[in-house]
């Protein structure tokens, strides 16, 4: 049994060693690697293309490269290649991605000819090999008599200012590092290719074993495009080389997402403000933001983090939180998925599983904070909802709790009255179906130090057979009491009411004419804060004749 058990042992101990000496090896080849920064000829006449047929998106930015093209190849306007590639890009979704994941597969211009095979992800978003075929040998004719590789050497000099640039700061961080850390080690090359026409949100595409990260200026200054602000650099290249892993593993389970389509309707409207207009970009475009918010959780505070994860709620990536926390899973369970496409099924399993719930309800909101509760507010999405749960999260539990019970369908406000003043309190709904919950974003809000809201309703009558005057009130807002002064003269405190009380007989009082008003207030610390006077009421003590 001894000899079993050291055996064992030293099994177990063998394995970490590997698994160790595995991790720092991969620490050691990603540190190795680096990331190639370049311009593509073939990328430009692509760019070039799709300048002179109007595609959206490009830069927006304005400097001189743009004008040079225009007179460059503004005579060529009426080559078959514009009225070909527009067709391809409205009847096919020749767009995004695409256009340079295919130019990616050929050789240098005027040449053109297929170097990898395309792959039918490509086929099918142009119309087919039939297309493909027409494309290129327009596309070469329009390289060759446009002249375009003069055009391009003649830039080349603007071109290696531009790559010079972005290569020293790149150089600054450890991108090939956190990528690897996240996704898994791999044989990956990386290139990053600067388009001046290419829109800033760029793109990303994997070729062979080469990842591409396609990125465009973030601003211009003085004619020129500009790609070397940090924070946006990080940023494209960061979401780009994400988009390199995550579009393939989209595209070979392209008709599994398409099949959760339902989860865009309640999202459609803000996507087509945010371009992804499609569930399949609108879908990989959520893996990515959840992917990037874990890799920069080294660089940024946790506020950032939150400010970021938030920010990209209200663009309409309402199904980022549960990516990230899915994502958290997939990061502590590394002896069990070695690399991202190993988790990839996970993710596909939740998106089905949210797909057998309601429409997520979605922005919720504080309309209004006060000491006398919190107004809530949510957008209604569902159809076959059998009602609204209200969660708050309660601190010491470390947990949301429900506060509402289930409300009624198409229910869209909840008022939290139980709020002490000063606290902060996080929030979050959920639409309940047959299945179980899907959930809102969480919000937080902060209860301000404010005043009670004062008395409306304040009555008082003096009963001539009682001798006492009869005060009554209401209130809606929990209080801890009520104060009641005469102004007659000096101020005087009178009596203090409790705040479940809503009447107040005063007893005997001095025959003559009286001024009273009444004052909310909650306790603080050792003494109270007061809500502003009522309406004055004056009251008549008059003698029995």
């Amino acid at each position: 049994m001894k000899n079993t058990i050291g055996r064992r042992l030293m099994c177990i101990l063998l394995v970490s060693s590997i698994l160790f000496g595995m991790g720092t090896v991969h620490g050691a080849l990603a540190a190795e690697k680096k990331i190639r920064v370049m311009t593509d000829p073939r990328i430009e006449l692509l760019t070039v293309v799709q300048w002179m047929v109007g595609y959206w998106p490009l830069s927006e930015y304005d400097f001189a490269y743009r004008n040079e093209i225009s007179e460059h190849f503004g005579e060529y306007y009426m080559h078959p290649v514009l009225r070909h590639y527009v067709m391809m890009w409205f009847m096919f979704g020749f767009q995004y991605e695409i256009p340079y994941a295919l130019m990616l597969h050929l050789s240098e211009p005027p040449e053109l000819q297929v170097r990898i095979p395309v792959p039918k992800y490509i086929l099918e978003r142009m119309g087919g090999e039939k297309n493909l075929n027409d494309f290129l040998e327009l596309l070469r004719d329009y390289a060759q008599e446009t002249k375009f590789m003069d055009f391009y050497e003649d830039h080349r000099l603007f071109y290696k200012n531009h790559t010079d640039a972005v290569s020293v700061l790149i150089a600054e961080k450890d991108y090939i590092e956190n990528l690897e850390k996240f996704f898994g080690p791999n044989q990956n090359s990386y290139t990053i290719i600067l388009s001046p026409l290419v829109h800033e949100d760029g793109y990303g595409v994997k070729v062979g074993n080469t990842m591409y990260s396609i990125i465009g200026p973030s601003r211009s200054e003085e004619s020129e495009p500009v790609f070397t602000d940090p924070e946006m650099l990080a940023a494209q290249v960061y979401h780009e080389f994400s988009q390199s892993f995550i579009g393939p593993l989209t595209s070979q389970n392209r008709e599994e997402v398409l099949r959760l389509d339902k989860l865009f309707n309640p999202i459609m409207e803000e996507m087509m403000y945010t371009g992804y207009y499609t569930w399949e970009l609108c879908y990989t475009e959520h893996l990515i933001r959840s992917v990037m918010n874990h890799i920069l959780v080294s660089d940024l505070l946790e506020e950032e983090i939150e400010e970021r994860k938030q920010a990209d709620y209200s663009f309409g990536f309402i199904y980022s939180e549960y990516l990230y926390d899915l994502f958290r899973e997939y990061l502590d369970n590394r002896d069990i998925y070695p690399n991202f496409s190993d988790f990839y099924p996970r993710v596909l399993d939740l998106m089905q599983t949210l797909c057998e719930l309601p429409y997520a309800p979605a922005y919720l909101k504080a309309l209004y904070t006060s000491s006398n509760g919190v107004q809530l507010a949510w957008k209604d999405n569902a159809k076959d909802e059998t009602g609204y749960r209200v969660y708050r999260f309660n601190a010491e539990k470390a947990s949301y709790e429900l506060i509402s019970g289930t409300l009624d369908p198409d229910i869209t406000y909840f008022r939290d009255t139980k709020v002490v003043s000063g606290e902060i309190y996080r929030y979050r709904v959920s639409a309940v179906g047959s299945y179980g919950e899907i959930f809102t974003n969480a919000i937080q809000t902060k209860i301000p130090k404010g005043k009670p809201v004062l008395i409306k309703q304040l009555n008082a009558e003096y009963d001539k057979t009682e001798d006492q005057i009869i005060f009554q009130w209401q209130y809606w807002f929990p209080v801890d009491g009520f104060n009641l002064y005469e102004v007659t003269g000096e101020r005087k405190l009178i009596e203090t009411i409790q705040g479940d009380r809503f009447s107040l007989m005063l007893e005997h009082p001095e025959i003559g004419s009286h001024l009273y008003v009444m004052t909310a207030f909650y306790k603080e610390g050792e003494g109270i804060v007061e809500s502003l006077d009522s309406v004055r009421i004056k009251v008549e003590v008059i003698p029995e004749e």
